[in-house]
This record gives structure tokens, sequence and C-alpha cells, in this order.
């Protein structure tokens, strides 16, 4: 996707250093003493873009008024009073984004939930609403003849189930756990697990991707190996993948030559 109409992170995030944008436990995947076997990702904000990073490109499209999509969340939380309730536990996730699609409904005389408010920006954006190159990973991970998955709090609920089987990039994964089905939310432990089983494979041997620090510091805390997907630095989180999915192909070519 180009550039137009798209958020920049603001200068003092772009310049922060890769260490600050990425979360991985025990250092490097590539330190792990077992390489790993799958990659499970969280759709929103990892797979799919945020309204954070295309607010401009969504009033454009719904033919809103300039101004109308200015919270930033983690681009600037400063500016935004609810992601930083948020991120205290003040209010959920669900309620963060409830309120938001309210408050774009009221400027069509509606009063929309979230999947209302993802409906018309997912029609809006199509193809762009896709984070660029995710779907070329996923093949480069497949390729290596590792597992993908992917574990979501919201993503029918938020979307719908049509929209959500229309997806091509969801042909690409494995197993899909969404707590939209199971009502278990990440960072419960069960919900890590349910993917684990889903993929079968145990829950050292996967590296899980989310741009929600607690949920990264919950696949920690199960033994997941993980990475926090910061959108103001993305690049550094696929590097750091991709480091992991070279180590298991080095791990699988050296069993393959001692064996």
């Amino acid at each position: 996707m180009g550039s137009h109409g798209l958020r920049r992170p603001l200068r003092h995030e772009r310049q922060r250093s890769s260490e600050m944008s990425i979360d991985v436990s025990s250092g490097s995947p590539a330190a792990r003493a077992v390489p790993i076997q799958g990659v499970v990702f969280d759709f929103g904000a990892v797979l799919s873009m945020t309204p954070f990073e295309t607010g401009l490109l969504i009033e454009q499209r719904l033919d809103l008024p300039k101004g109308s999509i200015s919270w930033c969340g983690p681009l600037d939380p400063t500016l935004d009073h609810l992601w930083r309730g948020m991120l205290a536990g003040e209010i959920s996730e669900r309620e963060y984004w409830r309120r938001r699609a309210s408050e774009v409904g009221r400027l069509f005389g509606e009063d929309w939930t979230p999947r209302d408010f993802y409906r018309r920006v997912c029609a809006a954006l199509g193809d762009d609403w896709i984070r660029p190159g995710m779907a070329d990973l996923l093949d480069e991970i497949r390729s290596h003849g590792l597992k993908t998955g992917v574990l979501s709090n919201e993503l029918e609920l938020f979307h719908g189930p049509e929209w959500v089987a229309s997806l091509e990039i969801l042909r690409k994964v494995d197993a899909m756990v969404d707590a939209s089905h199971t009502g278990i939310l990440k960072p419960d432990s069960r919900a890590y697990q349910a993917i684990a089983t889903a993929l079968d494979l145990p829950l050292s041997d996967l590296l899980f991707v989310d741009d929600q620090a607690r949920n990264v510091a919950g696949a920690r805390a199960v033994g997941m190996q993980a990475v926090h997907f910061e959108i103001t630095n993305t690049a550094s989180a696929i590097n750091v993948i991709r480091a992991a999915i070279g180590d298991a192909r080095g791990g699988a070519a050296r069993r393959t030559t001692t064996s």
C-alpha cells in the first residue's frame, strides 16, 4: 500500500531503538535452545492495519471531515486518553473500540458497534486493510515447513463471519483460535494453550507475535517465545521473526545432517 492517507509515527517514536520495539523471551528467539516449529500471530494490528495508521485514508474514503479520526492510540498515547485508560486497565480493549465506533457512528447519525465501524472501514479500504508484506511473510514461514496460526480476541466479533471467511490471508494459516467463540481472552493462559493444541505443538516450540505488551507477557509466562509487534517499528519485529525462521531452518538442517 502506498503512503497516501497514512499517519506517520511521531519523530521521537521513529527514533526509538529496536530493543524498545521488540520484546522477546530470553533475548532473541534464535538464542533459545529449541528452534521454533511454528509462528502464531495476533490479527488486529499485526496481520491487519489499524485505524491509527490509516485514519486519514478512512476519512477520505468514508467522506468524513478532516480530523474526524484523530485518536492516536500507540502512535502517541499522550494524545489519546481512552488508550491510556485501556493500557492502565481502566477499560477493556473491547470497550475502547466500542466508544470509538460510537463516536464515528454519530457522525452518520447512527449508533455504531465495533462491527459496524470495521464493516464500513474494511469495505472502504479493501486490500489496503491487510498489512503490506504479511501475506508474503506467512508464505515464507510455511515454505520452511513451519506451522502458522492466529490467536485473536475479537476477530469475528469485530468483523463478522462473512468477512473473516473471505480473507485470502487466513487461507495461509494452519489453525485459528478466536475468543469471539471460546470466550477466553489473551492473556489468559488457556488461550495460548488452545492455539498450541490446535497446531499440535508444545508451547515452547511456538513464536507468538502480538501488538499488546500484556499479551506478549502472557505468552512468555506459559513458555512461548514472543515478539512485541509495535506499529511504530514493524520492520524490527519482522526482522526478529525472520531470524527465528532462519534459526529453525538451521536446526532442521543440523538434525538432518546428524541423523
